[in-house]
């Protein structure tokens, strides 16, 4: 089963964001799990990363919206396909792409609630659990 697919949401503030799931088309996902089932999986992650104010970035939106608590990193890389590496650690595919059609900034939603967005150029990770 392909679980790739590009959908278009809104979030409850209005603002439309474009996803794609396993947009790495990676093999390793279940192949019984659906883009439905990869949606779900990313739990309220798209809805943090979303929720705000039209200019927004990703970053700013995780910031106001996440109140349990959070730190950014930049140990982790994010390859030119969405893949995350992190030393000694196996890669991870993305679950989830969500890209802001204003601004075009990327987001990636990976396993274990791991969080990857644009910031100034760069890409910084957090974990949102």
């Amino acid at each position: 089963m392909n679980n790739h697919q590009e959908f278009t949401s809104v979030t409850a503030d209005g603002l439309s964001f474009i996803g794609v799931t396993n947009p790495t088309l990676f093999e390793g996902f279940d192949p019984k799990l659906t883009p439905s089932d990869l949606v779900e999986y990313a739990g309220l992650i798209p809805q943090i990363l979303c929720n705000g104010d039209d200019g927004n970035t990703f970053k700013q939106n995780v910031d106001n919206n996440y109140v349990y608590g959070h730190r950014w990193g930049d140990r982790a890389t994010i390859d030119d396909e969405g893949m995350y590496h992190y030393p000694e650690d196996e890669p991870l595919a993305p679950i989830l792409m969500i890209l802001n059609p204003r601004t075009q900034q990327r987001a990636f939603v990976y396993p274990y609630a791991l969080v990857a967005v644009q910031d100034e150029g760069k890409w910084i990770t957090t974990r949102l659990d």
